[in-house]
């Protein structure tokens, strides 16, 4: 898979928050390692806390439009593969479960793609802030 385009970090929760992704986004870029920009939507996830987090490790957040999955084709990508080749055919039974199966993926995902990634320095996160 292209650098670019890595699974960098993925984390299971029954009732995401913005406080919740705001520790997701620490745990996936420690020690000043975090990207000079991050391509997100409106999902309330973003919100507040998770801006605040963002903004203080030196990250610009880039939103795409409202109601707008396709401007981030990165994202919506990943969650299509994770439906149609794990949800599809499991019922996770508890987020353990779930965080098991997921961690199966990333070999799947990394199998050759002709999509070009974001440019140099961004990150993506998904979900619709709005």
């Amino acid at each position: 898979m292209h650098r670019r385009r890595q699974v960098v970090h993925f984390n299971v929760t029954d009732c995401p928050t913005a406080a919740w992704t705001a520790r997701q986004i620490v745990e996936a870029f420690p020690d000043d390692s975090a990207p000079p920009h991050l391509l997100g939507d409106r999902d309330s996830i973003f919100g507040g806390e998770f801006q605040q987090r963002v903004n203080g490790m030196g990250t610009t957040e880039v939103l795409i439009a409202p109601r707008s999955p396709w401007q981030n084709p990165f994202a919506e990508r990943l969650i299509g593969t994770i439906r149609r080749e794990l949800l599809d055919h499991v019922i996770a039974l508890n987020e353990g479960h779930l965080r098991r199966r997921l961690r199966g993926l990333p070999p799947l995902l990394q199998r050759g793609s002709a999509t070009p990634g974001p440019p140099p320095g961004t990150a993506c996160a998904s979900n619709a802030r709005g």
